[in-house]
Parts: C-alpha cells; sequence; structure tokens
C-alpha cells in the first residue's frame, strides 16, 4: 500500500499527491463546478478531490448529498427548500458562492459590500453573506467558515 500527503487549495480540493520520499505522485485540476481532470501515474489512488470529499465513481458526496460533478448539480433535492433549483449547487454560482456542509450558502462579499445597507438582502432565508477585506471575492471552505479565517483575512458577518 502505498502512501501520499495531500496538497489541497483555499478550497480544500486536492491539487496534488506527494510521495513520502517527495516526489510529486499526481496533480488535479477542476472547474468551478467540481470536474476534474487528473494527471500522473498515481492520480487514480486518491479518492479524495473536489473540496476534500471522497469520491465515489464519478459522484461525490458533498456533506449530506449527492452530487455529479458533470451536471454541477445534485441528485437530490435540498430538504430545506432555499434554493430556486433544488439541484443547483451553491446557488448556480460556484465562483462567488460556496456550499458548506450545512443546509444554507455563504456568500463572500468585499468590504464595500457589507457597508450597503442591508447587505443580506438578496439571499435565501437562512443563509449569511461572509466579508472578507480586500479586492476580491472567493468561494471559503466550511472549515474557513466555520473558524472565521479566510485567505485574506478575517471573515465578519452581516448584520
Amino acid at each position: 500500500m502505498r502512501r501520499y500527503n495531500l496538497v489541497t487549495d483555499y478550497q480544500g480540493s486536492v491539487i496534488a499527491l506527494v510521495s513520502t520520499t517527495g516526489a510529486l505522485a499526481a496533480t488535479y485540476k477542476y472547474d468551478p463546478y467540481g470536474g476534474s481532470t487528473a494527471t500522473g501515474p498515481s492520480a487514480g489512488d486518491n479518492p479524495f478531490h473536489y473540496l476534500g470529499q471522497y469520491q465515489y465513481g464519478v459522484d461525490m458526496l458533498l456533506g449530506y448529498r449527492w452530487y455529479f460533478p458533470g451536471w454541477g448539480r445534485f441528485t437530490t433535492p435540498d430538504p430545506t427548500g432555499q434554493e430556486a433549483c433544488h439541484y443547483a449547487y451553491a446557488q448556480d454560482d460556484p465562483i462567488s458562492h460556496s456550499d458548506p456542509r450545512e443546509p444554507r450558502v455563504a456568500r463572500v462579499a468585499t468590504q464595500p459590500e457589507l457597508q450597503r445597507s442591508s447587505p443580506c438582502s438578496d439571499l435565501p432565508p437562512g443563509s449569511q453573506r461572509l466579508g472578507v477585506p480586500g479586492a476580491f471575492s472567493r468561494p471559503l471552505s466550511f472549515r474557513q467558515v466555520r473558524n472565521r479565517m479566510s485567505p485574506a483575512g478575517t471573515i465578519y458577518a452581516c448584520s
């Protein structure tokens, strides 16, 4: 049995496998919806992929629902009913939204967006907007949301 160290990006998606000797064994690239391209002799040895989740064949379990990256959709409906399309991933905008492993969506906002009046008015009930100091927004992992930290600094919730 071979052992590898996982290298992840800021979302927790595995982007490389490194052997215990330090050799690069595989690399992975993802489209915004989690479709992946893998290269390297050991690419098939890794079951963890997009957002660090375990992938079963072409499907993966994201939190409590099955997700198919080829469609950019969940295969089961959102039990909270918060999505306009009950099968959508991250409100159908994975560049600006994340879909934490709980039944709500976190939207990343820049500081100027948070200074507007009613900064959460465009979000579905039960969601929250999270501010990241800096010039641009990017999706956050559930771990970052839970720990209130991002690559750009402290996360602050809108009022």
